[in-house]
């Protein structure tokens, strides 16, 4: 019962501070609270119990179930030489830490939380999923108690392919996945059974016989014993490195064809949640504008990631959706509709990265979340974007 109640809150304290009501700052700091308080509860997990690996090694301690670690990037700073005139809000700078890969032996896995912990309750943290409220939520009970043991027994080493939101998982689970294959090619991936489409069209894609010899073995709910484990650190935030960048270039684009002759490309975000007020009234000036109308939830993944290469404009509202503009090629042009109730410039610097044609146009407040766009503003917008060539900034990446 206390789970059940503990569960239902959670969520409906997610979904009030989603409503955009409190500044931004205040949000984080309530955030994190709720988080702390929340997790003993939810998860049974003392914040004695969480363990940082590379914290234990600066230590020197002990640690019986660490049989090896890399260190695959080292600590960098990107600065993003953007247009003067953009607000202060979006950032010119970003530092990322170091990441690693980690074989372990003798854990304890969950396979949708992504959590890594031994027979005593000791949870290690470079284990979690890049978003903390995803991984809170999927850490229940009975994977501290082990009640709901998976179905595999697996002899050689495993990892777990954890199941989360399309952005997140397209651009940080799948580069964290793609470090582990690098590194131990021989692993056995495991995935939840019911996890999304896209992400069972990705593995498929991944995991033919051109790339690796094993398939991803599905599992149910709950946690699996590994006697061998291998995993990547996320990076618990909304940026991804430009080695991530280019390791998932490499490693999917030689396989998809580029076609010619491509109209231009708007992403509608008409049956999602995501759409905005006058959406309709995008739809038709994109048309009048010669785009084609695309709803990438009825797309099959690797008809996405022909589009956006094969495209040489995109322009859509911020959503999941543009993490698909890894694919596209330097110069491609971009617009993006951000809301200015929630704001988020993750997809800015991806262009940047990228060397994007990239400019933006506000939807301001209206009668749902995510506003409404002035037509006359985005079509200036538009027209102006079609005259322009090349990249308009680029990044700058220095060694911690």
């Amino acid at each position: 019962m206390m789970r059940f109640l503990i569960g239902k809150n959670v969520k409906r304290l997610r979904a009030s501070f989603a409503v955009g009501h409190f500044n931004v700052r205040w949000r984080i700091k309530l955030l994190n609270a709720l988080v702390q308080w929340l997790l003993p509860m939810y998860s049974r997990i003392q914040p004695r119990l969480v363990r940082s690996i590379i914290g234990a090694l600066i230590n020197k301690a002990s640690f019986p179930h660490l049989m090896e670690y890399h260190q695959e990037y080292p600590a960098s700073t990107e600065t993003f030489l953007l247009p003067r005139e953009y607000p202060p809000a979006f950032h010119r700078e970003y530092a990322f830490q170091a990441v690693y890969t980690y074989l372990m032996r003798d854990v304890w896995v969950g396979v949708q939380s992504g959590f890594c912990f031994t027979d005593d309750g000791q949870l290690f943290g470079e284990s979690a999923l890049s978003n903390a409220w995803e991984g809170l939520q999927r850490t229940p009970l009975d994977v501290m108690a082990r009640r709901n043991v998976g179905d595999l027994q697996i002899s050689g080493c495993m990892t777990v392919v954890h199941t989360n939101i399309y952005y997140h998982f397209m651009l940080d689970e799948m580069a964290r996945f793609l470090r582990v294959l690098k590194r131990y090619p021989d692993t056995q991936p495991v995935f939840y059974e019911k996890a999304p489409a896209y992400m069972r069209e990705v593995l498929d894609f991944l995991l033919n016989e051109n790339v690796m010899r094993k398939a991803a073995l599905p599992c149910r709910e709950g946690v699996v014993h590994a006697g061998s484990y291998a995993f990547s650190a996320a990076y618990h935030d909304r940026f991804i490195r430009k080695e991530d960048i280019d390791l998932l270039r490499k490693t999917v684009l030689p396989r998809i064809q580029k076609k010619t002759g491509q109209k231009p490309v708007y992403v509608s975000r008409r049956y999602s949640p995501r759409a905005l007020d006058n959406e309709q009234e995008v739809e038709d000036l994109m048309r009048e504008l010669g785009f084609g109308i695309v709803y990438l939830e009825q797309v099959p993944w690797v008809k996405q990631v022909e589009m956006f290469r094969s495209a040489d404009f995109i322009a859509a509202s911020h959503g999941g959706g543009l993490a698909n503009l890894v694919w596209c090629e330097p110069g491609t042009r971009v617009v993006e509709i951000i809301q200015q109730n929630h704001f988020n410039d993750c997809f800015t610097h991806l262009a940047c990265q990228l060397h994007l044609s990239y400019d933006f146009v506000w939807s301001v407040e209206g009668t749902g979340k995510w506003g409404t766009v002035d037509i006359e503003a985005l079509r200036q917008k538009i027209v102006m974007t079609k005259e322009s060539s090349g990249d308009f900034s680029r990044t700058e990446i220095g060694n911690g």
